[in-house]
């Protein structure tokens, strides 16, 4: 198959990542794949075999951006768009529109916030993708036209082919998201927190990763920390192009979705946690729930600087049952979050709309050979 994949972003980030990781799945399984984004570090993890399609996407330029993508898909024989993120897809939506080809959309963020919205964005899409049953349920209850398209696929996770990191059990807690100014507030008390903390464990430390407008502010608040304690405490990574890497030499991860699955996969405790809500540890008794709220704990309170300290401490305390309880879920995690699992599943649904889409104009060039002709 011939597939566009658009996103708004292509630095650091859930969507970014999962993107880039779809790729390379793609096109390992004999499909050609060009990304729509801006130019952004993820350009070389890309498999080169992927093209990518220097793309702005902005609420004042999509319409030009629209008619370039159309223009692409015509000239490239492209059998559908599939975007992520809120531009993208209603970008992705005018320009298969007038290239007369269908689209697919994975909703990563806000139902209101990407789709809802827009009037008569229900009608336009061929397939939403949800990444959680959370997601569906939200779909189902606010917009039942597009509940009848909606399927729930994961994002996939590419497990680290390097041998895992032998973790030395001294604290380190790696917390990693774009470092915007809607994290202000909580990456002030999340560093804070981690000098409360610093007196009780001599070794511990917080590595903090990811890029942002808000890094100069973060790095100032570390330094901060760092000089009241005396010792490097609070790290700001910045952007980190191996984040497998640095979720493999941490004793503990801070965070939800994909970044928790990142971790679970590699064996590495969860203290599922964000902005919003500040839960418990990810344990095989509660990863079920958890996982169908993509790692989010939806019913914990919100974070605050005390309520941070304590929950650093009473993870890094309990660090070896920790441990034992994500090495337990790690295989489980594998089966159903792997890259390779998710990416036959999104080829699955893009031979069906196509299908779709070629059954109700059978004059449309878009008839494609199904997976096993492409897949010894």
């Amino acid at each position: 198959m011939r597939i566009l994949l658009a996103v708004k972003h292509f630095d650091f980030g859930g969507a970014e990542n999962h993107v880039r990781d779809l790729a390379n799945a793609l096109v390992a399984r004999g499909h050609r794949v060009w990304i729509a984004a801006p130019h952004g570090r993820q350009e070389g993890l890309l498999d080169p075999a992927v093209t990518h399609v220097p793309s702005a996407f902005t609420d004042v330029s999509h319409p030009w951006a629209a008619l370039r993508l159309a223009a692409l898909v015509t000239r490239e024989r492209i059998h559908i768009l599939h975007a992520h993120q809120r531009l993208p897809t209603l970008t992705a939506l005018l320009a298969g529109g007038l290239a007369g080809r269908p689209v697919m959309a994975t909703l990563h963020g806000q139902l209101q916030h990407d789709l809802t919205r827009w009037p008569g964005a229900a009608l336009l899409l061929d397939r939403l993708v949800v990444v959680s049953p959370f997601f569906a349920d939200l779909v189902a209850r606010h917009a039942p036209a597009l509940a009848r398209k909606t399927v729930l696929i994961p994002n996939g996770i590419r497990r680290s082919p390097a041998p895992p990191v032998a973790r030395g059990g001294r604290g380190t807690v790696l917390y990693a998201a774009r470092v915007i100014p809607r994290l202000d507030a909580f990456l002030r008390d999340l560093v804070a927190a981690a000098g409360d903390v610093a007196p009780w464990l001599p070794e511990f430390a917080l590595h903090l990763a990811g890029d942002g407008p808000s890094l100069a502010r973060l790095e100032e608040r570390a330094g901060a920390v760092n000089a009241a304690r005396g010792r490097e405490v609070v790290r700001a990574l910045g952007y980190v192009p191996d984040l497998a890497g640095a979720i493999a030499g941490a004793d503990l991860v801070l965070g939800v979705g994909r970044v928790a699955i990142e971790a679970l996969i590699q064996g590495v405790p969860v203290l599922a946690a964000n902005h919003r809500y500040l839960g418990g540890m990810v344990t095989g008794e509660r990863y079920r729930a958890l996982a169908a709220l993509n790692f989010v704990p939806q019913h914990s309170p919100p974070p605050d600087r005390a309520g941070l300290a304590t929950a650093l401490s009473g993870a890094l305390a309990g660090l070896h049952r920790w441990t034992a309880e994500a090495l337990a879920v790690q295989p489980l995690v594998a089966e159903e979050f792997g890259i390779e699992a998710v990416a036959r599943r999104i080829e699955a649904e893009y031979e069906s709309v196509v299908a779709g889409a070629v059954a109700r104009d059978p004059v449309r060039p878009l008839a494609v050979r199904p997976a096993s002709a492409f897949i010894g």
